[in-house]
């Protein structure tokens, strides 16, 4: 008698499922920042702005001098503005930036494309609201603090996670951390340097104001001692004016008494 023996088998759905689950979760350490470096990611973006402010000051020198008679703060705030644009165009375009490079720092989409200039523009001007707090002193303080406790707890920052952007890092080398160190040393010295020109310009300025309330008291002095002297010499002119014609007349006094006897 011919029998028949039944297999069960395992719906084919049903594995296919379990290994789409598996490959959506093997997915996701990709799609996440693979180191957690606030600082490196801050010393970059300053090499950015610094590299950045070296060029506007040395273009303005040559061509518009009177912008840097701008004050300072209101200066780095502008300076601060423009480069969301000079970002975004660099990152569009080669899709890194100096310093970004000099840290080997890449950001990427989850697909590991470069941006698209209104991807990278968006996440520029992100960074620059809320993780620089738009440059403003106190407002800039709380939002590097803010951002970097954000990055320190979920391995990725809010422009980052809202944008869908991966941000990777590469070990940096000797050759690299030498010219990092020459950087800072460059930007402590540039520093210190414009700050002790300012303190010149100041104390000028203070010193010229000096010297000429000095010189004007000294003038004015001068101008009081010729006026107290001046009827002092006409005084004196005066007396001897009248002495000379005071003893004229006892001449010709005299000479009358003279002539008088002879006869």
């Amino acid at each position: 008698m011919d029998t028949a023996t039944i297999i069960p088998t395992m719906p084919v759905n049903v594995f296919s499922d379990s290994m789409i689950d598996a490959e959506s979760v093997a997915e996701i350490p990709q799609q996440t920042v693979s180191h957690v470096r606030p600082w490196i990611r801050y010393l970059a973006r300053a090499t950015d702005v610094f590299l950045f402010s070296l060029i506007v000051g040395f273009m303005a020198g040559m061509f518009a001098p009177s912008i840097l008679e701008v004050p300072t703060a209101f200066l780095n705030l502008g300076i601060l503005f423009v480069w969301i644009f000079q970002e975004a165009i660099l990152l569009a375009n080669c899709g890194t930036t100096p310093g970004k490079w000099l840290f080997k720092i890449k950001v990427r989409d989850r697909e590991g494309r470069k941006f698209k200039f209104a991807d990278a523009l968006n996440r520029s001007f992100s960074v620059w609201l809320k993780g620089m707090g738009a440059g403003v002193p106190l407002l800039s303080l709380i939002a590097l603090v803010s951002s970097r406790s954000k990055l320190k707890r979920d391995g990725i920052t809010t422009w980052d996670e809202e944008g869908g952007f991966v941000v990777t890092h590469g070990r940096i080398g000797f050759l690299r951390s030498a010219v990092v160190v020459l950087l800072l040393v460059g930007f402590v010295y540039l520093i210190a340097l414009g700050n002790a020109m300012e303190e010149q310009e100041e104390y000028g300025i203070i010193s010229d104001s000096v010297q000429s309330h000095e010189t004007h008291a000294k003038s004015t002095q001068s101008l009081l001692m010729e006026i107290e002297e001046a009827p002092a010499v006409e005084s004196e002119e005066n007396n001897h004016d009248v002495q000379t014609d005071f003893n004229r007349a006892i001449e010709m006094a005299e000479r009358w008494l003279e002539s008088q006897s002879d006869f």
